[in-house]
Parts: structure tokens; C-alpha cells; sequence
């Protein structure tokens, strides 16, 4: 499935001294649409949590294309790489407002019982609702 984040800007204390965006921040970027991709799936993280859920990110891949600077819009378009077991695949491209591709990524997450800390399978809703986007 595929899903587009909303359009942010950037803010002036996301850029380092050469006035770009500090490479770190697109780590933030795709968490922030990984959440609104989950609100849009009715499967709002902090619910996941509150029922005992945990998603840590186990692997991370960046690759920076061209520079977002300060005042820029950019959006990410987010898709699931295969249907979820015990972990979600997600491949991440970042446009600015010219279309211009800026960053690729992917991230790994697994999922986990808040409890004992051991590998569970993706919560069968989540499941559902990606396989009926696809």
C-alpha cells in the first residue's frame, strides 16, 4: 500500500550551519509520517501502546538525494514493502515542493509486548486494514 504524509515545512531549527536540513532530522520525518500513516490505518499508535504494543525500529536505510533548506515544504510517500508478520516493512521517499525527490529510506519495525519485551505478531488489525489498502 501506499500513503502520502501530509505537507510540512521546514523549520529554521531543523537546518545546520550550511542552512540545509541536519541529515538526523529525516529519522524524525519518517517517524512522524510512520504515526499519521498509522491514524490514517485507525490504528493510532498510542493505542497500541495503551494495549500493551511496542514498535521499535530494528533497521534504518537513508540516501540522501538533494537538500531540503529552511522555508521548504516536503512531503513523504510511504509503502509497505510486504504484508506484516512480526515486523512492518516500510520504504519512505521525501519530495520537496518542486516534486524533487530529497531523500529514500526504509525502516524495519518490530513489533513487541510492552511487557515482556518478546516478539509478537503484527496486531491482526493492522494486518487487516494494509492488506485492504493493497
Amino acid at each position: 500500500m501506499k500513503f502520502l504524509s501530509k505537507k510540512i515545512q521546514v523549520r529554521y531549527a531543523e537546518t545546520d550551519k550550511m542552512g540545509i536540513v541536519h541529515h538526523s532530522n529525516y529519522l524524525l520525518y519518517f517517524e512522524q509520517a510512520r504515526i499519521e500513516l498509522l491514524d490514517y490505518l485507525d490504528t493510532p499508535y498510542i493505542e497500541m501502546e495503551n494495549n500493551g504494543v511496542i514498535s521499535p525500529v530494528v533497521e534504518v536505510s537513508l540516501k540522501y538525494h538533494n537538500p531540503l533548506s529552511f522555508g521548504d515544504t516536503y512531503q513523504i510517500e510511504i509503502q509497505t514493502v510486504k504484508n506484516p508478520r512480526a515486523s512492518l516493512e516500510l520504504t519512505y521517499r521525501v519530495k520537496n515542493q518542486n516534486e524533487k525527490l530529497v531523500c529514500t529510506g526504509y525502516t524495519k519495525l518490530a513489533f513487541m509486548s510492552a511487557e515482556t519485551k518478546k516478539i509478537i505478531r503484527v496486531p491482526g488489525n493492522l494486518v487487516s486494514k494494509i492488506q485492504s489498502e493493497r
